[in-house]
């Protein structure tokens, strides 16, 4: 073997070798405590009513963690981020709460953007929804729902959380 054959070779092995052990050398992070639920601006017209929604989990949580309580403000914010609409509620495992907004309520007389919030006021596991439904008929036009319960930190919520 030449000279440039062997280093050629000492380059493939090194390269192959740095592929295979990769993951071990990549750092990876745990958030213990995630965001809470997320949603982008959601719209209604005067004949709509917005909606989000939450309920602590009831069951035994992953590690034996207490489920509950949990506490949590509800809100709607505006397409600057201010506050249009809010309530703190705690709720007990297997408790649910709602708020509920109208385009009148956020001072519109036509169509107005919104973003459901959810921020972070305390213990616990919560799953939210958000949903818009007609105002005369109650049926629900659209459901938005993160789809996993998020654990509540206790960092202060900050201002359009």
């Amino acid at each position: 073997m030449t000279q440039q054959q062997v280093t050629r070779t000492l380059a493939i092995a090194a390269a192959a070798a740095a592929v295979i052990l990769w993951p071990q050398w990549h750092v990876r992070a745990f958030n213990p405590q995630p965001d809470p639920p997320a949603f982008g601006l959601i719209g209604i017209d005067p004949f709509a009513v917005a909606q989000v929604n939450a309920i602590c989990a009831a069951g035994p949580l992953p590690g034996g963690v207490n489920p509950g309580p949990c506490d949590v403000t509800l809100g709607f914010n505006d397409t600057a981020g201010h506050v249009v609409k809010q309530a703190h509620v705690t709720l007990a495992p297997g408790q649910g709460a709602s708020l509920s907004i109208t385009a009148r309520d956020a001072g519109a007389a036509r169509r107005v953007e919104l973003q459901p919030c959810l921020s972070q006021a305390g213990h616990g596991f919560v799953l939210a929804t958000a949903e818009i439904f007609d105002a005369l008929t109650g049926r629900t036009m659209v459901v938005v729902n993160p789809t996993e319960p998020r654990s509540l930190g206790t960092v202060t919520p900050s201002a359009g959380q």
